[in-house]
């Protein structure tokens, strides 16, 4: 299974993409949709390396976005999401598998970063540990991605809200920074549906993004931590703590280490030592995916 589909627009009908051949508070709901018509169309170009999935991806140029949409939204968020919404997308699971992460790469060719390659960010939307259902995209669920990170919503098989974003000042700022930083309507953007993890820690897709290493090495670090608390309690438990609490975030693993350490620390200091060591035994026995230890190439 590996095909990204999306709705042509001109006959209503289903293409594939292949990516080696390139990575609100409105007064009435039924005006959004006329209003989204008049939005500027950027110069977009979506990719994928899913050769072959039934994943579906509609974007503004899809009949079917904005009511997909309006599903995932209520009419405040649509509103708010009006200035980079023509930059979105709604990916649509349906596999006969949970997904327990993807990624999605946004390239903008004219946006020059000091690095003198085109600015990219990435956005991973995932359980962030072991499996977990109730965290995952079931099958027939929906996710919608925009530019603006943090803005991300989805709702479940039965078309339940599941995710939204928080309207506060915060995400307010988000989006005005968004909107001086690309001020142009007609800029040229790249989106790349870059991989795909299901809940058996199978990945399909390019990985271009290196997600299937850095999984892993969180998964590792998770297991070395937890030994190496093993035989320890009492203040030579809270040392060892303290010692990998303060490893720095160097790379993933470390990274890992270190925020783990500190998350134990903090539940050490408030529910006692009992509770602490309660987590690393969970952490010495459970598995992040169904029936694998690790994230592998499908």
């Amino acid at each position: 299974m590996n095909t990204l589909r999306q709705r042509c627009p001109a006959k209503n009908q289903t293409f594939k993409i292949s990516f080696n051949k390139l990575n609100i508070y409105c007064a009435c709901v039924l005006f959004l949709l006329p209003c989204c018509r008049s939005f500027a169309i950027p110069q977009m170009k979506i990719t994928n390396s899913l050769h072959s999935t039934d994943l579906v991806v509609l974007d503004i140029s899809s009949p079917e976005f904005m009511p997909e949409v309006q599903k995932l939204l209520n009419p405040e968020a649509v509103n708010k999401a009006s200035p980079f919404l023509s930059q979105s997308i709604v990916i649509i699971n349906n596999t006969p598998q949970f997904v327990w992460g993807f990624t999605v790469v946004y390239r903008y060719p004219d946006w020059i970063s000091p690095a003198g390659t085109p600015w990219k960010h990435r956005i991973s939307p995932s359980g962030g540990g072991p499996a977990d259902r109730s965290r995952m995209l079931a099958p027939g669920a929906r996710f919608l991605i925009t530019p603006v990170s943090d803005f991300i919503a989805s709702s479940d098989e039965k078309g339940n809200p599941a995710l939204q974003p928080y309207l506060d000042e915060g995400m307010g700022r988000m989006i005005g920074q968004f909107k001086i930083q690309h001020p142009s309507p007609n800029e040229r953007v790249e989106i790349i549906v870059d991989s795909v993890i299901f809940e058996d820690g199978s990945m399909i897709g390019d990985d271009s993004e290196r997600i299937m290493q850095k999984v892993n090495e969180r998964i590792r670090a998770e297991s070395d931590l937890a030994t190496s608390l093993a035989p320890l309690q009492g203040e030579n438990f809270r040392a060892k703590l303290l010692f990998h609490a303060h490893r720095g975030h160097e790379n993933e693993y470390l990274g890992r280490v270190s925020s783990v350490a500190q998350s134990l620390l903090a539940v050490m200091d408030q529910n006692g030592e009992s509770a602490a060591q309660q987590i690393v035994q969970q952490m010495r026995t459970r598995k992040w995916f169904v029936d694998s230890d690790n994230v592998r190439k499908k």
